[in-house]
């Protein structure tokens, strides 16, 4: 009654163990607690799917792997023998790299054999979402474009990210009221998720400061 089960995780606090040999789950000396197993459920929610026509050939946004860390978005595919011209409304490559690398092009097309038009694993498609909304970037499946993600807050009293007057990257703790410190950065759009995120904007403001250069002019 109780017996601990190949495949179950257990925690054993030796200062209450009694060495009694028993090792059930109702320990009389309350020796032993069950490790839940993690919840998965916050990554669900933020790595959320493509869509997908389930068609052959792909169209309407449906995605796939175009290797070399490459993703498409397809329109629309024109096949000939074992080649085929694949319109893109967009596609996406070096996807994994930081800082502003994330290559672009929308709309696009390519001439490439009609077998790889295959759709990407479920973990290429992890992967791939993961790296967006680090960018807070998706594809939006009405406009038929790459755009920015719409920004939300965090819940009351988790931490998100700014850039402050010294352009550095800085944490806050969010209160969730709609006033003071925390909604005006939200509103204006000084307001993270991501640290990365708010580290590549920061470095890019900086830059354009140090290279901004006075129009000629009266100043006063």
């Amino acid at each position: 009654m109780g017996a601990i089960k190949e495949g179950d995780h257990y925690s054993i606090d030796t200062e209450l163990c009694t060495d009694c040999g028993a090792c059930t789950s109702e320990c009389a000396a309350d020796a032993i607690e069950r490790v839940p197993e993690p919840s998965n459920t916050g990554q669900t929610e933020e790595l959320e799917g493509f869509q997908d026509t389930g068609k052959y050939p792909p169209s309407q946004g449906d995605l796939i792997y175009l290797g070399n860390n490459g993703f498409g978005f397809v329109d629309n595919v024109i096949i000939d023998g074992s080649y085929c011209i694949v319109n893109f409304y967009a596609t996406v490559y070096d996807y994994k790299y930081e800082g502003n690398s994330m290559a672009i092009k929308q709309p696009d097309a390519m001439q490439m054999s009609s077998s790889y038009l295959k759709k990407p694993t479920e973990a290429q498609m992890r992967e791939f979402r993961k790296h967006l909304n680090e960018k807070n970037l998706t594809f939006d499946y009405g406009f038929k474009k790459v755009v920015n993600r719409a920004i939300s807050r965090v819940e009351a009293g988790s931490q998100y990210y700014y850039i402050d007057t010294d352009m550095a990257e800085r944490t806050a703790i969010d209160d969730g009221l709609d006033s003071g410190i925390h909604y005006a950065r939200f509103k204006h759009g000084n307001y993270f998720k991501n640290k990365s995120r708010a580290s590549l904007l920061g470095k890019e403001v900086r830059n354009i400061l140090k290279n901004f250069i006075m129009p000629y002019g009266i100043w006063t």
